[in-house]
């Protein structure tokens, strides 16, 4: 909780944020963004209910199994989202009139491929809430980087939600260390 609300803080403290969602926001945008939130909210029980059918089965998925599933789920969702909102055509116009940008775009498709492998042995060995917690903390970290090496301002407000975050990721690592602790010493008696 503290990490999400210090994430919001952080976000929503800088004044250029809030100006610019106040000046580009739009009904079909903020449905979007509700449509989306909603389906990654659906992501992880999706994912965890997968592997629990696995292992009832005796043949637990593989992550390249879950990884070919999610995605085949996917893509057609992706699909009718950019053909409705006429993303497809302009994107495929832009790249024929473009051709220098299908390396670029392969480029890419290749290196998230590889991410994905990571995100899969995670979320296998480790579950998806543990999943959550590690890439909301490698976005709010390239956030922070970004903060730093370009030397944006920073406003009291935002400074509050990184320390909420900090907190929350540290009292996150102290329980887990202490449940562990706590069950290898019962394990002894």
């Amino acid at each position: 909780m503290a990490i999400a609300l210090g994430i919001s803080l952080f976000t929503l403290g800088n004044k250029k944020t809030l100006e610019a969602a106040e000046s580009t926001s739009n009904p079909i945008g903020i449905l979007l963004c509700g449509i989306a939130l909603s389906l990654d909210g659906c992501t992880g029980g999706l994912q965890e209910k997968l592997l629990r059918a696995g292992h009832a089965r005796n043949r637990p998925i593989s992550n390249e199994e879950l990884m070919l599933v999610m995605n085949a789920l996917s893509v057609p969702i992706n699909l009718i989202g950019a053909l409705v909102t006429g993303h497809f055509s302009r994107g495929l116009a832009f790249a024929v009139a473009h051709p220098e940008v299908v390396q670029q775009i392969a480029l890419i498709a290749a290196t998230f491929t590889f991410g994905q492998f990571f995100i899969f042995a995670t979320l296998a060995h480790s579950g998806p809430l543990f999943l959550t917690l590690v890439t909301t903390t490698r976005k709010f970290f390239s956030i922070l980087f970004s903060v730093v090496y370009f030397r944006h301002p920073t406003k009291p407000t935002q400074m509050l939600g990184a320390t909420l975050v900090f907190v929350g990721l540290l009292t996150e690592i102290y329980y887990k260390y202490k449940s562990r602790r706590d069950a290898a010493h019962r394990h002894r008696e």
